[in-house]
């Protein structure tokens, strides 16, 4: 059970046995943690680290009435000046996470770095960055920047979002000479964990919820495709019965979108596409003018979309990481689902997902190995054995009901 942050006493009289036990009921996990207590109410901004007015009319415009968990480890740890790896679930609310702090040091004279790994992701968190900071004026030096445009810049506090994928493209986090860096993903493996610890200096680690946790508010189905020449054919049917809005993943958006037969108004949205075009197609998509977004991975990560209802994922994701922020995209306010089409050659590393899955709780709906398959079709063909035994007596060996069933079909 969660623990409720009413029942909690202020930040300033709550004990540290109390914080533990909150922590451990909410399933926070942190490590090297010099910022004390976790920050529970939106209210704490001003009681306890003299953020203005206007900051808190600009949060209670957005309707954000309670703290997520992410916020609550977060916030402090920032304007602690400690550095730090954020490990949260998608959704969550990472993005005011960072930027509710960066504004705070901001005032208080610091220069502010966000890093993220497109521009479509830049743009959005601008457009978050303009919404918190309405009336608020900044002196100093506020950049959001996507990565190709955060080569040598210098700056006292560096966020790096969706750090996963960042760091993988080898970015060289001590380049900016920053005093703290701060990591955020939805997943980090341990690879990219270790390549994080060498490059900051003793971070605190918070893990709001287990990496590599799929979001309870998905269903995950999965839809065999014996021939992988049909699934345009599956495609457009599944696009006839399913709900609005629907994000395809896949390989090839352009060919994909080319063959949707169906009378729906689409948009596309793909890695080298004109910025203009791009911005077009994925404001149209958003503001519900299209219902459906086919488009690749760049888009898996990051991107809020609103009241999405399905992510179908045309193409298997290649790992469970790619799996977990496409489904990501749904599942945020409501309740959403997940198809994922698989041919024979898509087993064994959608095996690998269906397994993470399952060891979560989760019911992989349509999903069947090779040796579920083998045990079906044994069972298919007893049921057909006894039917034509029961017809015709029994025989006595294996050939003569191959023989009979021959003659049968």
């Amino acid at each position: 059970a969660q623990a409720d942050v009413n029942n909690l006493p202020t930040f300033d009289q709550i004990s540290k046995q109390q914080e533990f036990e909150y922590l451990r009921l909410n399933n926070i996990q942190l490590h090297n943690c010099d910022a004390f207590p976790s920050m529970k109410r939106f209210s704490e901004l001003q009681s306890r680290f003299g953020a203005p007015d206007q900051l808190l009319v600009n949060i209670q415009k957005q309707n954000w009435l309670n703290m997520s968990f992410c916020q609550q480890v977060s916030i402090p740890t920032l304007i602690s000046g400690q550095s730090s790896i954020c490990i949260a679930k998608t959704g969550s609310g990472k993005t005011a996470a960072y930027l509710i702090p960066l504004i705070l040091l901001s005032l208080q004279q610091k220069t502010c770095l966000v890093i993220l790994p497109n521009t479509e992701l830049q743009k959005q968190v601008t457009e978050v960055f303009k919404l918190l900071t309405t009336n608020i004026k900044l002196t100093e030096k506020f950049q959001i920047l996507s990565l190709e445009k955060c080569k040598s810049i210098t700056a006292d506090c560096v966020v790096v979002d969706e750090c996963d994928q960042i760091i993988l493209s080898q970015l060289n986090l001590q380049s900016f000479n920053a005093k703290q860096i701060h990591l955020f993903s939805a997943s980090m493996n341990d690879k990219i964990k270790q390549i994080a610890d060498s490059q900051l200096v003793n971070p605190t680690i918070q893990v709001v919820q287990a990496p590599n946790v799929p979001n309870l508010n998905v269903l995950h189905k999965f839809s065999f495709i014996s021939n992988p020449l049909h699934k345009m054919v599956v495609l457009n049917q599944l696009l006839k019965e399913l709900k609005p809005p629907v994000i395809i993943f896949c390989n090839n958006p352009q060919e994909v979108q080319k063959y949707i037969k169906i009378n729906i108004p689409s948009s596309i949205v793909y890695e080298n596409q004109q910025m203009k075009e791009k911005d077009i197609n994925l404001q149209q998509f958003m503001d519900n003018q299209t219902w459906v977004l086919v488009t690749n991975n760049q888009l898996a990560r990051g991107i809020d979309f609103k009241n999405v209802a399905t992510v179908l994922q045309y193409d298997a994701p290649d790992t469970f990481e790619i799996y977990l922020h496409r489904v990501g995209r749904t599942g945020r306010q409501t309740k959403g689902q997940s198809i994922c089409f698989y041919t024979d050659k898509d087993r064994s590393k959608l095996k690998v997902v269906v397994d993470c899955l399952k060891n979560n709780g989760e019911v992989c709906e349509g999903w069947s190995d090779k040796t579920e398959m083998v045990k079906r079709k044994k069972k298919e063909r007893e049921w057909e054995a006894k039917e034509i035994i029961d017809d015709d007596g029994l025989y006595e060996d294996l050939s003569d009901f191959e023989e009979k069933r021959t003659r049968v079909g």
